[in-house]
């Protein structure tokens, strides 16, 4: 399913106006701030903003359901209220007001009340072990469980939900779900238990970029800023491209001799590598697992492209002068690329969010990650596991089904035609004024984002993906062919175990 996030990515870069925070290393943290030229565009497409706002779903017009309360369990964070659930009370924060707004109209529509509530704790280990022992226990207490992949998904809760691809009214084919995302998750790609769509933002807030800084590439090339554009809109831009400016970038700034922070690097990641290796490495396409009339068929991962792609990714890592791994986790390394300490830096959306990126003086622009090569036919953009998920516990009260059913569908449609417009229009606004060449660029990185199987199901597929694909990249030794020895074995029968257990749950 094709999403219109070039308008989304414009307004984190230039209207400031977002949050986040940081309570694992897959969030971020940033301050609200507006912050809206008055010399922008002002208009949006009449057709674009017409298409959203007269979107129909399916539901009845008459649909009621007698003020019954919707019991909605997230992850215990303030980001997660503001982005994925609650918003904000006419604020002035035009997204989180939004999703505020967004919520009351599918009250009134269905004659519901939204029950929000977080969480306890908010660490990863704490909410999945929250999450879990709510499921395990049968309880029927909430009606719709949001949190994220890591914390539902690899907790295995899929045993313990409800089955979603017989609902009357949720139709996963409409724009505002993220279609491909759902059937991923699926074991078959029918029957599903987890849903992602506009009704949460996190999983666009999750997509892996590439951020460079616009003077130091053109300090280093003598060439215009966005020449940097032109190579992605001629679907050239490669690792290889990536390799060359990085050793080009390097500067020893302090003069100490030295690598360290007082110098000026081409490519900087984030200091846990997997932060930003994962992206990487679906940038490339790698040979991924398959499924089959009989379930998934992880062997298909043991192929020489994937070798190839680690031996790639450990050039871009290790070998070039001025590539520096950061002492700081993903949150925090931004501040040294709004130093103007490297040329790249690979990150997440969400850090275009953060008040360090908002502040930084020099200009900056967002690429997709690049292609493994030129013969590459597309880039592509992978959604962290920290993205947002929804499902409902298997325990959920019988006479409760439609009702839930109605405001899922109700959530994510209205979401699609009152949220995700003010991405638009705020972005169109503005975008512009960055650049004119930035629209192009954020269409292609966010033209239809992925997830992966093996990926967001690592704790039931044995590490396969962590383990015999990216710990090589972050040790720089390229040990798959022991690694996949190793860990496929294991992990088919964990998965066919895992199966076998589903569907004796499901007899």
């Amino acid at each position: 399913m094709k999403k219109q996030l070039s308008a989304f990515l414009a307004a984190l870069m230039l209207a400031g106006a977002l949050t986040a925070c940081a309570s694992d290393p897959a969030q971020d943290s940033t301050d609200t701030t507006p912050a809206v030229s008055d010399e922008v565009e002002t208009t949006v497409p009449v057709e674009t903003e017409t298409e959203r706002k007269d979107a129909k779903d399916n539901l009845p017009a008459d649909l009621k359901f007698n003020g019954e309360t919707i019991n909605v369990i997230y992850r215990g964070e303030d980001y997660y209220e503001r982005w994925d659930m609650v918003g904000t009370d006419n604020t002035g924060e035009i997204i989180q007001d939004a999703i505020w707004e967004r919520n009351r109209n599918v009250e009134t529509r269905l004659n519901i009340i939204f029950n929000f509530q977080r969480t306890a704790k908010s660490s990863l280990n704490d909410v999945k072990t929250e999450l879990s022992s709510l499921v395990l226990a049968g309880s029927d207490e909430f009606d719709i469980i949001s949190s994220t992949a890591n914390t539902t998904v690899q907790a295995s809760l899929y045993p313990y939900l409800y089955e979603l691809s017989d609902l009357k009214y949720v139709d996963i084919n409409q724009p505002w779900w993220r279609t491909s995302g759902i059937k991923e998750l699926s074991f078959d790609g029918e029957n599903f238990r987890f849903l992602m769509g506009d009704h949460t933002l996190n999983d666009y807030l999750k997509c892996g970029v590439m951020y460079y800084n616009k003077d130091i590439y053109t300090d280093i090339t003598q060439k215009n800023a966005d020449d940097l554009y032109d190579d992605v809109l001629n679907g050239t831009w490669t690792w290889d491209d990536v390799i060359e400016l990085t050793t080009k970038a390097y500067a020893d700034l302090n003069g100490d001799g030295q690598a360290n922070v007082g110098d000026r690097f081409g490519l900087m990641i984030p200091q846990n590598y997997t932060e930003a290796t994962v992206h990487m490495l679906y940038a490339c396409d790698p040979v991924d697992a398959k499924r089959t009339a009989d379930g998934i068929d992880l062997s298909t991962i043991n192929n020489e492209k994937n070798i190839s792609i680690i031996d790639l990714l450990i050039k871009v890592c290790h070998n070039p002068t001025g590539m520096y791994v950061s002492d700081k986790n993903i949150d925090k390394s931004p501040e040294y690329f709004a130093q103007n300490r490297s040329l790249f830096w690979t990150g997440r959306l969400t850090n275009a969010t953060a008040a360090t990126m908002r502040e930084m003086e020099s200009d900056y622009g967002i690429l997709p990650m690049p292609k493994y090569n030129e013969e590459q036919e597309e880039y592509i953009t992978l959604i962290h596991t920290s993205s947002t998920v929804t499902c409902l516990p298997k325990t959920i009260k019988a006479n409760r089904i439609d009702t839930v059913d109605a405001v899922l569908e109700a959530w994510a449609s209205e979401a699609y035609r009152t949220v995700i417009t003010p991405f638009i229009e705020t972005a169109l606004k503005m975008k512009y004024s960055r650049d004119a060449k930035s629209a192009q660029v954020i269409d292609i990185i966010f033209e239809d984002p992925m997830i992966s199987f093996t990926d967001m199901y690592s704790t039931q597929v044995n590490g396969i993906i962590s383990n015999a694909l990216l710990k090589g990249i972050t040790n720089g030794e390229n040990t798959f062919a022991s690694a996949i020895a190793e860990r496929l074995p294991t992990g088919q029968t964990k998965l066919n175990d895992y199966l076998a257990d589903l569907k004796k749950s499901e007899a």
